[in-house]
C-alpha cells in the first residue's frame, strides 16, 4: 500500500480539474457544430482506442474477466447519463453554473446511501445537504417565473454522478481501476451508438481533431484521477476537484463570457460549502468505521 503524498495527490487531482474545466469549454464550443450524441460517442471511442494500448498489460496483471457485470453497467448508465445531462447543460448554460451543477454529486450521494442501505445522516450531512440545495435554488435565478430546464437537467447530471461514484466505489472493493475503466467504456458505446445513429452530421478535419482531443484529454482525466487517489483519502481528492469551478470562471472571462451575477455567485459558495461539509462527513465516517 502507498502512503499518503498529499502534495502529490494534489498535483494531481487540481490537474484533473483544470483538464475538466478545459474539457467543458471545448465542448460547449464544439457542441455549437455538431449534435451532442457524436461528441460523446467519439469521446468514448477514442479514449477506449488509447486504453486498449494497455491491454496486453492489463492482461498479464489482474485480467479482463469480471464477476461484477451488473455494477459495471449501473456504473456506464448512470456515467452516460451524467455526460448527457452535462453536455446539454454546457450548450445552454454559462461554463460555471453547468460545471458546478455536475459537481453537485455530493449532495446526492448521503440521499441515495440512505435509500440504498439505510445509513442515517450526521449533523454535518444535513447542514451540508440544507446549505447545498440551497445554492442550487441561487442558481435557478429566484424571482424568475419559471426554473430553467437547461439548469433542471445539468442538477440531474449530479443526480446521476453521484449514481455512478457510489457504484465506482463499491467496483473499487473487488476491480481494478483500468478493468472498471474497461468495462464502462466497452458498455458505454453501443449504448452511445445509439443516439449518433440518429444524430450523425459529417465532421470536417478540424471537427475530427477536436474529437481526438476530447478523447485523449478525458484519458489523461481518468488516469490522473486514478493517480490522485493513490495518494490521498477519496474525500481530499473530491474537495481539490472543486477547483474545477475557478478554473471555470477564469476561463469564461478570458473567452469574453457574461460576468457572474451575484445570485450565481452566492449559489456558488453555498454549494461548496454545503459540499465540503458533506466530505468532512464521510472522512468522519470513514475514520470511525477504522477506529
Amino acid at each position: 500500500m502507498r502512503k499518503d503524498r498529499p502534495y502529490l495527490a494534489a498535483v494531481f487531482a487540481i490537474t484533473a480539474a483544470l483538464i475538466f474545466a478545459v474539457m467543458g469549454l471545448i465542448v460547449k464550443t464544439l457542441g455549437e457544430e455538431i449534435p451532442n450524441g457524436m461528441i460523446i460517442f467519439f469521446r468514448q471511442l477514442f479514449c477506449l482506442m488509447l486504453l486498449t494500448t494497455n491491454l496486453p498489460a492489463l492482461r498479464r496483471s489482474t485480467g479482463v474477466k469480471t464477476k461484477r457485470f451488473s455494477l459495471h453497467l449501473l456504473r456506464a448508465l448512470s456515467s452516460l447519463g451524467a455526460m448527457y445531462c452535462l453536455y446539454y447543460a454546457l450548450k445552454h448554460l454559462p461554463l460555471v453554473d453547468a460545471l458546478l451543477l455536475s459537481y453537485t454529486r455530493p449532495l446526492f450521494i448521503p440521499i441515495i446511501v440512505y435509500f440504498t442501505f439505510g445509513k442515517k445522516w450526521g449533523r454535518f450531512t444535513w447542514v451540508g445537504l440544507g446549505l447545498g440545495f440551497f445554492g442550487v435554488l441561487f442558481l435557478l435565478k429566484p424571482g424568475q417565473m419559471a426554473f430553467d430546464a437547461a439548469t433542471i437537467i445539468g442538477l440531474g447530471s449530479g443526480l446521476f454522478g453521484a449514481i455512478a461514484f457510489t457504484t465506482i466505489r463499491r467496483l473499487t472493493k473487488y476491480e481494478p481501476p483500468n478493468r472498471i475503466m474497461l468495462y464502462y467504456l466497452l458498455l458505454s458505446l453501443p449504448i452511445a451508438g445509439i443516439f449518433l445513429t440518429q444524430q450523425w452530421t459529417a465532421p470536417t478535419w478540424k471537427i475530427w481533431g477536436t474529437l481526438v482531443l476530447i478523447g485523449a484529454l478525458t484519458y489523461g482525466y481518468q488516469h490522473l484521477l486514478t493517480r490522485a487517489y493513490m495518494y490521498a483519502k477519496a474525500y481530499k481528492v473530491a474537495a481539490l476537484l472543486y477547483t474545477t469551478v475557478i478554473f471555470g470562471v477564469i476561463l469564461e472571462f478570458f473567452m469574453g463570457g457574461k460576468m457572474i451575477d451575484i445570485y450565481s455567485w452566492l449559489g456558488i459558495l453555498l454549494i461548496l460549502g454545503g459540499s465540503l461539509l458533506l466530505l468532512k462527513e464521510e472522512s468522519k465516517s470513514s475514520t470511525t468505521k477504522k477506529s
